[in-house]
């Protein structure tokens, strides 16, 4: 998963997108020790992320996950 870029990411099939959108989610939710599952909260970051991606297709998709969880945090 850390090889995959925005770039990458933007280029997927749209059923391969919400297979990579859901499990990063998921594994990124268990890390921060989260136990359920808010799909408004979902949809919203994935969109947010798709966008950025689509802008910087060079990036890391895992870094630029890391950066929006580490900006959530600071904001809380």
């Amino acid at each position: 998963m850390d090889r995959i870029s925005c770039g990458d990411m933007v280029a997927m099939a749209p059923a391969d997108q919400a297979m990579v959108s859901a499990w990063m989610s998921g594994w990124y939710n268990q890390k921060l020790g989260y136990n359920w599952v808010d799909l408004a909260a979902f949809r919203r970051n994935e969109a947010n992320i798709m966008k950025y991606c689509a802008d910087h297709p060079k990036d890391q998709l895992m870094g630029v996950i890391q950066a929006a969880v580490n900006q959530m945090q600071k904001k809380q």
